[in-house]
C-alpha cells in the first residue's frame, strides 16, 4: 500500500481510507457487479471490477473521434480540391500569359502553315 500511496501522492492514512471505500459494497451501484465494489484484492495488488466495461467504452470513444477526424480531413481536402479546380492551374496561367505577350507555342506555329 505504501507504493500506491506514493504513486497517488497521498498519505498512508488517506490511501487506506480510499481503499476501504473502493473495496466496500456500494448499495447505490447500478451495475450490481460484485455488490457494487469498485476494486477487489488480488495477489500483488488490486483489480478494477468493471475494467472491461470501462476499457471498451474508451475504445469506442477513440474510434468515434478517429472517424470524426477522418471526416474533418476529407472535408478539408474536398474544399482544397474545389478551390484548386475553380481557377486556372499554374501551367494554364503561364500559357495564357505567354500567348497574350505574343509568344507562340510550337503547336500554334505548326497550325499556321
Amino acid at each position: 500500500m505504501v507504493g500506491l500511496a506514493d504513486r497517488a501522492k497521498v498519505g498512508d492514512d488517506e490511501c487506506r481510507k480510499a481503499l476501504q471505500i473502493f473495496l466496500s459494497p456500494d448499495p447505490n451501484d447500478t451495475s450490481k457487479v460484485d455488490e457494487g465494489r469498485r476494486i477487489r484484492e488480488i495477489p500483488g495488488g488490486w483489480q478494477i471490477v468493471n475494467h472491461d466495461l470501462y476499457r471498451f467504452s474508451t475504445e469506442a470513444k477513440r474510434e468515434f473521434w478517429r472517424q470524426q477526424k477522418a471526416l474533418q480531413r476529407e472535408k478539408a481536402a474536398q474544399k482544397k480540391r474545389k478551390k484548386m479546380s475553380s481557377g486556372p492551374s499554374g501551367k494554364e496561367t503561364r500559357h495564357v500569359e505567354q500567348f497574350e505577350a505574343g509568344d507562340r507555342t510550337a503547336e500554334e506555329l505548326g497550325n499556321e502553315t
